[in-house]
């Protein structure tokens, strides 16, 4: 067995500059999306979101991801999660991104919606639909809760997907740069809506955002394409987690392995790339983490390395992608 050799991390490439989009980070270290409920009743970013976020911009040069941020009314689903969708939410936002600034550092809004793991009742109570790409639970306790709210889960209408990628999203992310974000994160991860269109598991439906790998993909990468349209590719990130089974998603040994599913997106996105837009960045989620748990070794399925051979080396210096 060869020894293992110690470095210190000055010695390595994680204090090295790196360009994401068209700005410069001094580090490859990075906060990563932490849900931690500290808004208020109407989705509103509280004076302790503001001292988390200030907390962790200390070191110039570093890059912070929001939590995960509502979109729209129709999606404040979930108790204490902030929006992105009124005056009032920018200008709270606008207070944490300006004091990120003043601390040299970056920011990242992560764009979010729950689909099908939105609490029923909440949704019930605000006369708003309980709604994913198929009519699926993910769990009993959600299907028990949505029958007795009167608020069974129901499939999407064309309409209804189609406004989310051309009216939804766009207005958010123009909400989050009026705020003075420096990116939104698309949030495709972690069994939220975005990923249940892509995952089996979670998306059933027989026209063209259903069966197929094109199609399954079709409504990630047509809110990328129309947020680069509004926004700019170089201010955009997309968080993945190929391997997840947190909130009923399906990994390796589904019907279609996720190996070939997000193999698809990335090229996708290279071939986009490849054309003028390429986005600010990828954050692929490890298989050692699947949700809120750590998953020991032993049981961890697939890797990452698939990302190597299909997002341009080069790009790991202009297109950032973690992992």
């Amino acid at each position: 067995m060869s020894a293992i050799k110690v470095r210190p991390l000055g010695d390595t490439k994680v204090f090295e500059p790196i360009q994401v989009g068209k700005n410069t980070l001094s580090n490859r270290l990075f906060m990563c999306p932490t849900t931690r409920l500290k808004a208020l009743e109407d989705g509103t970013p509280s004076n302790l979101a503001l001292q988390l976020y200030d907390e962790r911009s200390k070191f110039p040069g570093s890059l912070v991801t929001t939590e995960g941020t509502f979109t729209y009314d129709e999606g404040q689903v979930w108790e204490r999660t902030p929006g992105i969708y009124t005056e009032r939410h920018i200008e709270a936002w606008k207070k944490i991104v300006d004091k990120v600034h003043q601390n040299k550092s970056f920011i990242s809004l992560q764009l979010f919606n729950s689909g099908r793991v939105a609490d029923p009742t909440i949704a019930d109570n605000k006369n708003h639909p309980f709604v994913a790409p198929s009519a699926i639970y993910h769990d009993e306790e959600t299907k028990k809760a949505a029958i007795a709210a009167g608020n069974p889960l129901r499939e999407m209408t064309l309409d209804e997907i189609h406004d989310i990628i051309n009216n939804k999203y766009p207005k958010a992310a123009h909400n989050a740069l009026r705020a003075g974000f420096d990116y939104v994160e698309v949030h495709a991860a972690n069994g939220y809506l975005p990923n249940q269109f892509i995952d089996v598991a979670s998306n059933q439906r027989t026209d063209q955002y259903g069966g197929s790998i094109e199609n399954r993909a079709r409504f990630v990468l047509e809110i990328i394409d129309k947020l680069t349209a509004e926004i700019g590719a170089d201010k955009i990130g997309l968080r993945i987690s190929p391997w997840l089974t947190f909130q009923g998603m399906s990994t390796k040994g589904a019907e279609i392995d996720p190996l070939t599913t997000y193999s698809y997106i990335l090229h996708e996105l290279e071939k986009r790339a490849q054309k003028g837009n390429r986005i600010a960045y990828v954050s692929i989620i490890e298989p050692r983490v699947d949700g809120n748990s750590t998953v020991k070794k032993e049981n961890q399925v697939g890797d990452n390395s698939f990302v190597y051979d299909i997002w341009e080396r080069n790009s790991f210096e202009s297109g950032w992608i973690h992992l």
